[in-house]
């Protein structure tokens, strides 16, 4: 049994490109061309497509949680913090409020 694969339209074009390519109507230069790429990286995903299918031509790392994903609860905190003053996070931070330890 094969696997689903959704692609979005930026995939959806390549895969017609792919096809078009493999009946010969479009020559890797003019897919290359066409999807704004070079012809290396066009012949690396051709490669790809015969190996692999449409599944090739979608993006590797969807489905997965990014590496840089932010922890909900220091989200959360972000989120308040935008939300106040600039105001009183100004008058918090500004020369007069500091204190000075003498001594």
């Amino acid at each position: 049994m094969k696997e689903e694969v959704t692609l979005n339209r930026k995939e959806q074009n390549r895969l017609v490109v792919m096809n078009q390519i493999e009946g010969r109507k479009l020559t890797v230069d003019k897919a290359a061309t066409l999807l704004e790429l070079s012809p290396p990286h066009v012949w690396r995903m051709l490669t790809a497509y015969r190996k692999e299918g449409a599944s090739a031509l979608a993006h590797g790392n969807r489905g997965r949680k990014p590496i840089n994903t932010i922890e909900e609860g220091l989200r959360q905190q972000i989120v308040e913090l935008a939300g106040t003053s600039i105001t009183d996070s100004i008058s918090s931070i500004s020369p007069r409020n500091w204190r000075i330890k003498r001594g």
